[in-house]
């Protein structure tokens, strides 16, 4: 259980749903429960991967903006120190260090344009010698795909489709507690949900249920540490200048059959739509295989460094 291909295949396991039960995992992964206790403790204590629910902002009535931002200052010391007071911000959901042509990927959730441009300039006017914005792109919608690399065999086809046009939902005391301490620990045991909550431990799966069926949990995951497990990532910006709504439409369903794309976010502005593209070997091959499929020719690479944060919601 500790050859590389197995290691991915657990991966791709948990990556898909990181609440499966370890009798579950042991028998596809045809190793024992203790070691795959083993392994995970391993991989969460050397920070390889940390756990993730994932909850639809939207269901909050909360937006996402995106905004490239290039470094002026050479200084590391000040580069430091910039990743820290952005990284406690609240309403920044992801920092992604890239390279060509941008140094961050910074991913707000907001309640509305408003909000953002108040906070987006306070901190241009802190930081306004020693950072420059490049782009800023409101996202439409996003879907998430699951990571067919890790497990070609894999027979797992799953989609989340998050940050579109939803109903707002408002949760009473029992759902705000169980989803907060399922954002914390989204592995947590029902028994231990039901202690922190100060709920019995039915009354706590029954919430978590309905949080659930109505999709403001779409699902639970685990966040990679691309640079550890040596992953290849590229963002890619694209601009498409013929039959734009018919293409992003078909985007949409064609990615679930190429085993690099991650995610795709629609987005407004210049650029129409940005994909994530991972690989273990080389990313500049499933690039080649999309621009054949979909014929564009103006686009950005941005090449992962290392993801700073990751959340799908601010604070509640």
């Amino acid at each position: 259980m500790t050859s590389k291909i197995q290691i991915n295949k657990l991966l791709y396991e948990i990556t898909n749903n990181s609440r499966i039960q370890k009798k579950k995992l042991s028998q596809i992964l045809k190793a024992s429960p203790q070691q795959i206790n083993y392994i995970i403790n391993k991989l969460v204590t050397d920070k390889t991967i940390t756990f993730e629910t994932v909850v639809d902002p939207a269901r909050f009535g909360q937006i996402t903006i995106m905004t490239f931002l290039v470094f002026t200052t050479f200084e590391k010391k000040k580069q430091t120190e910039i990743l820290a007071e952005l990284k406690e911000c609240n309403n920044i959901a992801s920092i992604t260090q890239v390279t060509n042509g941008a140094d961050l990927i910074i991913e707000y959730i907001v309640p509305n344009l408003s909000f953002f441009n108040k906070i987006h300039m306070e901190q241009l006017e802190k930081f306004n010698s020693d950072i420059k914005v490049i782009d800023v792109l409101p996202v439409i919608v996003r879907h998430i795909y699951n990571k067919k690399y890790l497990n070609k065999k894999g027979k797992i086809n799953q989609h989340y489709i998050i940050s579109g046009d939803r109903s707002i939902s408002t949760l009473d005391e029992n759902e705000k507690k169980v989803l907060q301490e399922l954002i914390k620990n989204p592995i947590i045991s029902i028994n231990q949900l039901g202690e922190l909550t100060n709920l019995d431990p039915r009354t706590a799966l029954k919430t978590k249920k309905q949080l659930e069926k109505e999709n403001i949990i779409v699902g639970y995951s685990a966040n990679l540490n691309n640079e550890t497990l040596k992953i290849k990532r590229q963002q890619l910006l694209i601009k498409f200048h013929e039959n734009k709504h018919d293409i992003v439409k078909h985007l949409a369903s064609y990615a679930s059959t190429v085993s690099g794309i991650t995610q795709i976010r629609k987005v407004i502005g210049f650029f129409d739509v940005m994909i994530t593209v991972e690989s273990i070997d080389n990313c500049d091959d499933v690039v080649k295989k999309i621009r054949d499929e979909l014929k564009f020719y103006e686009y950005t690479a941005y090449h992962h460094i290392r993801t700073i944060k990751s959340k799908y919601i601010s604070d509640l």
